[in-house]
């Protein structure tokens, strides 16, 4: 993994969010299989999902502290208690996830790098979903969507390069109802979804 980035300070730090070297402390409390958000947005995901699933754990991820704001204020107002938010990048979050540790990532609308030499720039490489699958358990699952067609194939082949177990199915309900999601609808925007699955 690429060496962990500078964390924020404790001044930077908004009330209720977790920094990545903190995660191992926060599990250790933890009830019920845990599913990670990597690249949350402003929480309306986790949020929502977090609510439905009452017996998961959740965990979203996001660098930009704004964001982290208002997706704790998600959490406050609606009294949600099985979800956390950390604020860091994921790479850091991955490096502290323990093997078979993880029920299932989920990864909705990341920036894609549309440009080709930018292209490496992307979450998704090899090495990520290395990562992703050994913390993974047995039977795990990485749900992937985006409206990049190439991002789209780009996941699908690193995806059984890793040995997952690739299947078209539908993504969780939730995951249609965050801003990005409700922009390429409204906007006729095709977008595609794949779930990789750890045998």
């Amino acid at each position: 993994m690429t060496p962990p980035a500078a964390e924020p300070g404790p001044i930077a730090r908004p009330p209720g969010a977790v920094f990545p070297h903190e995660i191992p402390d926060i599990l250790r409390e933890a009830t019920g299989p845990l599913e990670v958000e990597i690249g949350m947005g402003n929480g309306h995901f986790l949020a929502e999902y977090a609510s439905r699933n009452p017996g998961l754990f959740l965990l979203g991820v996001e660098r930009k502290r704004h964001r982290v704001v208002r997706a704790l204020k998600k959490l406050q107002t609606a009294s949600i208690p099985n979800a956390r938010v950390v604020l860091g990048g994921a790479e850091n979050v991955l490096d502290v996830l323990g093997p078979a540790t993880v029920e299932a990532f989920h990864v909705y609308f990341l920036d894609p790098w549309p440009k080709t030499r930018h292209r490496k720039r992307r979450f998704l490489r090899m090495e990520t979903v290395g990562v992703m699958f050994r913390a993974l358990r047995p039977g795990g699952r990485i749900h992937f969507m985006t409206d990049m067609l190439d991002y789209f194939l780009q996941a699908k082949i690193l995806f059984l390069l890793s040995g997952a177990v690739s299947t078209e199915s539908e993504p969780p309900v939730e995951a249609h109802h965050s801003v990005y999601a409700a922009r390429f609808r409204d906007t006729g925007t095709p977008t595609h979804y794949v779930v990789a699955r750890k045998p």
